[in-house]
């Protein structure tokens, strides 16, 4: 929305809560490989570190219409005119548009078919630049935005705002997770394999 629109509430921390709760409750049979990854989780620490997480978004993060669940199997490209079309709005609704923007960069990696994401693959400092610099400028021009003067510090705030909500978002989909993995079964998705590969990138990157 244009700026000085009035703010709608983010789903991000709802979200969050509603399955940390459910991964809290969440059961598996006993000497099964679920039951032992189960286990190995903590949720506790988990919960903290949201918490430590999300006393650093700010009052001026954006809030906009978001997908939240942009992987490439959601992104539609036209052969002939290259247009993309976006679907399976499943779970979209308000949310901050960086969390967004960092869901659609962590979804470089995969994982979604097999359950083991490549994190080689995910976007450079400079591709997430390049990335938002393009949304920003689209974004002015569909709003007649047309003072470019503080360009270069927008794409920066943008990007430093994607880089907080990266690990956000492993939180998101290690919980998503838990939670599909109690509910569905593990038969013919490693849901429990997945989380412990979202949270060993958490380690990763907090080192």
């Amino acid at each position: 929305p244009p700026p000085g629109q009035s703010r709608a509430v983010p789903s991000l921390w709802g979200q969050l809560s509603e399955w940390m709760q459910g991964a809290q409750q969440a059961a598996f049979a006993e000497k099964t490989l679920e039951a032992t990854t189960y286990a190995t989780i903590d949720l506790v620490r988990i919960q903290d570190h949201i918490e430590e997480l999300k006393s650093k978004v700010e009052s001026t993060f954006e809030i906009v219409f978001c997908h939240n669940d942009l992987l490439a199997a959601n992104i539609l490209e036209d052969p002939v005119t290259g247009t993309l079309k976006l679907i399976d709005f499943e779970y979209g609704g308000a949310n901050y548009r960086a969390f967004d923007i960092a869901n659609h960069f962590n979804e470089w990696a995969g994982g979604t078919e097999d359950g083991k994401p490549d994190y080689e693959r995910l976007p450079t400092e400079t591709q997430k630049y390049d990335f938002c610099r393009a949304y920003l400028s689209e974004r002015r021009q569909q709003h007649e935005l047309l003072d470019d003067d503080e360009e270069e510090e927008e794409v920066k705030v943008l990007v430093d705002q994607v880089n907080l909500f990266l690990i956000l978002n492993h939180y998101y989909w290690g919980l998503w997770a838990v939670n599909m993995g109690c509910t569905k079964g593990c038969e013919t998705f490693p849901y429990l394999s997945y989380c412990k590969q979202r949270l060993l990138q958490v380690e990763h990157m907090s080192q």
